[in-house]
């Protein structure tokens, strides 16, 4: 009898390890997780203010699928400079961490884990569907891929998973448009007062002058300037340009300066690369009709805000290209700053990868050649 219960015993258990192994062996294999990450900005009203707490929710989709894969993360502190008791109490720099769960896609396996995106030799692509910021839509800002990227790749809107990208990191900032609440009805959002630290129950913040440069802090809010920074010395609010592949964008620039008129401020190109051509346009002086401008030439900020100048690219690339200039305006010295050049690249993700790629100034190039079009 005592023997008979020892086999029904060791029966049992080899029973049990058997289903063990079954599963297993049905189970998907985890793999190291993709990890999309980045800051959260309010733009709102020009602004650029970073977003300090708040919940995200972010939506993808399998190129080709119906399905959605939806993950949720919040924003945090990244860098704390002080704290109390264990507890931060001075951030530095807020962030998000979003990771995105993966494993190796088996063939015998007819479902993965939810919202897990499976793995397999080639690269597939999952769409990003949608963003949200505390449920408000946030645009999406690709800054840098890190992992096992190729140069042949495409970069836009979405992942690409497979198991050569495993553990591959995204940074991606968002901004955000949200309203703020404005308790002293100054049209300074108390936000922004608390960040500059202004009083949000005075009204009278709002026509002082903090840096002493001229502007009120309703000017340097309307400007999307830092109220405690004078802007008498000229300044490039943004230092990157968004430009067309292969063809003709407006060149604007956001330069600050609070003592000076726009047609007493004037650009000097320190170098413009070779695949670069700005094209002045317009009857009026400094330069003719179809001027290229080169190193060296200088041009009104006024000459610039009027759309007189446009920017041509000749080179199809993804790498980042500078234009180096000096913003001159008679009281300071030259300052010397780098325009960043981003190249937008028709993607699935945004509505232009169409089978054909229009040129807007097609017509008028092929006129001003004295070719005629077809109709």
């Amino acid at each position: 009898m005592k023997t008979k219960r020892i086999i029904i015993s060791v029966i049992f258990v080899s029973l049990i390890c058997l289903q063990c192994m079954i599963n297993g062996a049905f189970s998907a294999i985890p793999e190291p997780e993709s990890v999309i990450y980045g800051e959260v900005f309010n733009t709102y009203q020009l602004n650029k203010v970073p977003v300090t707490q708040g919940n995200i929710q972010w939506t993808i989709r399998q190129k080709g699928s119906d399905q959605t894969l939806s993950y949720e993360t919040q924003i945090q502190c990244l860098t704390c400079s002080e704290y109390e008791n264990g507890d931060c109490v001075t951030c530095e720099k807020y962030s998000y961490v979003l990771p995105v769960p993966q494993e190796t896609a088996v063939d015998f396996i007819d479902q993965m884990t939810a919202n897990t995106v499976g793995l397999t030799d080639d690269n597939e692509q999952y769409d990003h569907v949608s963003v949200n910021v505390d449920k408000k839509p946030a645009k999406l800002v690709i800054r840098s891929q890190f992992g096992n990227s190729q140069e042949d790749e495409k970069q836009g809107k979405f992942i690409l998973a497979s198991q050569a990208r495993r553990s591959h990191y995204y940074r991606v900032d968002l901004e955000v448009v949200m309203e703020s609440v404005d308790t002293d009805e100054d049209d300074l959002p108390d936000f922004w007062e608390k960040q500059y630290q202004l009083d949000t129950a005075s009204k009278s913040d709002a026509d002082l002058d903090s840096d002493n440069d001229g502007w009120s802090n309703l000017d340097e809010f309307t400007n999307g300037t830092n109220p405690l920074v004078s802007n008498k010395e000229p300044s490039l609010l943004s230092d990157e340009l968004l430009i067309f592949e292969g063809g003709k964008t407006l060149f604007l620039l956001d330069i600050a300066d609070s003592d000076t008129q726009d047609t007493n401020l004037y650009i000097r190109f320190k170098n413009i690369p070779e695949s670069i051509q700005l094209v002045f346009h317009g009857n009026d002086a400094p330069y003719e009709h179809g001027h290229k401008i080169a190193t060296g030439d200088t041009i009104s900020l006024r000459h610039i805000l009027s759309g007189n100048v446009l920017l041509e690219s000749t080179d199809v690339t993804t790498e980042t290209t500078r234009i180096y200039l000096e913003l001159i305006d008679g009281d300071h010295d030259p300052v010397y700053k780098a325009l960043s050049l981003k190249t937008f690249l028709p993607t699935p993700t945004d509505g232009t990868d169409a089978l054909c790629w229009m040129d807007a100034f097609y017509g008028s190039k092929q006129s001003e050649s004295g070719v005629r079009l077809d109709d």
